[in-house]
């Protein structure tokens, strides 16, 4: 297996959260939910599945670096997916959910 530099794994996780965030604020993923709820649900979902992997990945690569930057990532992938549970999961002021998980 090949030897992976962390900067590589660092800048994947970097280029995922920009994603993600460039997907709200130029409505892209408004605009797949309204054409289907569930395809914009999933394309989060998986954003924010490979950014957790390569979180985990990095932590458990270089135990002995800087902390600070694992840290920060951790957290950006954290507010990441409870956004995405409270956009499409949650109800909201009288407002069903997008996704019902219980009818």
């Amino acid at each position: 297996m090949k030897n992976i530099d962390d900067r590589w794994v660092q800048r994947l996780i970097c280029i995922c959260q920009i994603t993600y965030i460039l997907l709200y604020l130029t409505n892209v993923i408004g605009i797949i939910t309204s054409l289907n709820v569930y395809t914009g649900f999933s394309v989060c979902v998986s954003i924010n599945t490979v950014t957790v992997i390569l979180n985990i990945y990095y932590i458990i690569k270089s135990l002995k670096d800087k902390i600070g930057i694992k840290l920060s990532l951790i957290f950006i992938t954290l507010l990441q997916i409870l956004f995405t549970s409270f956009i499409y999961l949650l109800p909201e002021a009288g407002i069903d959910p997008l996704i019902k998980l219980w009818q």
